[in-house]
């Protein structure tokens, strides 16, 4: 993803410190700097403690810095009430396990209570409810179903509709898979990445699972030590093996195979994350084996 476009959201030098003046001091987040650029999706990775949830809080406001700036097309989130208020709703954030947080007896009022308060009404408010459902694929029929008789990937799918019908610029989702059978996690990743084709609005997810950033992202953010300790394409970040396993985070599964075989005589040096690479280096390989004993 290019970068040539202006930011649509910038940390400036953001810090902050929980319990400051007590003895429970904790620096979370130390002089963090980042950019979001339009379009993009970008997966945010990281040890539990390296500071994820807490950076992504101020992304909409949540938190305030204890230092630094958070912009929005270069507005100070923080400067008045009305930019405060602007930024919850052009940054929509989904917290880890968001079915948890359904409380309407139907599923239409859930995926409504957002827009409502965001000041949508009427035929508006049907619109943006139904393009939500569609955005996530969550059959319609369901909308008018108390939220308990979904299933649990149906239920995280009406959480994240209920975002995605405030129509942020920005979505941000913690861990959107947590929790899911194997079948629920590729249904989720398959409505983010439709997400963002369809819509091409900016997308952060945070996640423990390298498999998955590796899979769908432009570029990744790691965290370590309350810092972004790296910022590049899956490809550059994965390159990075051993550091990785330094800050004790796994390699993704096949990344982690090759890693093995290169170590074994396996004559590709590029990291490989993705399964589609992999099928492409090994063929031809065993390309230029054939020819070689072919002559």
């Amino acid at each position: 993803m290019s970068n040539t476009n202006q930011p649509i959201l910038e940390i400036r030098s953001l810090s902050h410190i929980y319990g400051e003046g007590t003895p429970f001091r904790h620096v979370a987040l130390d002089n963090v700097n980042l950019k979001l650029y339009p379009g993009e999706l970008v997966g945010l990775i990281g040890h539990t403690g390296s500071g994820k949830s807490t950076l992504i809080q101020h992304f909409n406001g949540l938190l305030r810095p204890t230092s630094g700036q958070v912009l929005l097309r270069g507005e100070d989130i923080f400067a008045t009430k009305t930019a405060t208020r602007n930024a919850r709703f052009a940054v929509g954030l989904v917290m880890q396990y968001p079915e948890y947080q359904l409380f309407e007896d139907t599923v239409r009022k859930d995926i409504a209570f957002g827009p409502k308060n965001k000041g949508i009404s009427g035929v508006e408010l049907e619109r943006v409810i139904l393009e939500a459902c569609d955005a996530v694929n969550l059959p319609r029929r369901l909308l008018d179903a108390p939220p308990f008789e979904l299933s649990g990937g149906e239920k995280r799918r009406a959480a994240i509709a209920g975002i995605i019908a405030m129509e942020p610029e920005i979505l941000i989702l913690d861990e959107p898979t947590a929790g899911l059978d194997p079948k629920g996690r590729e249904e989720i990743l398959e409505t983010i990445t439709d997400y963002r084709k369809n819509t091409g609005k900016t997308v952060l997810f945070v996640s423990h699972s390298m498999d998955t950033v590796a899979s769908v992202c432009d570029r990744i953010l790691v965290m370590n030590r309350s810092h972004i300790a790296m910022d590049a394409t899956p490809a550059e970040v994965f390159s990075h093996t051993q550091e990785l396993l330094d800050m004790g985070l796994a390699l993704p599964d096949l990344t982690d195979i090759f890693v093995y075989m290169q170590g074994k005589g396996l004559p590709i040096s590029d990291p490989v994350y993705t399964m589609d690479y992999a099928v492409r280096k090994l063929t031809e390989l065993i390309s230029s084996e054939k020819e070689h004993y072919a002559e």
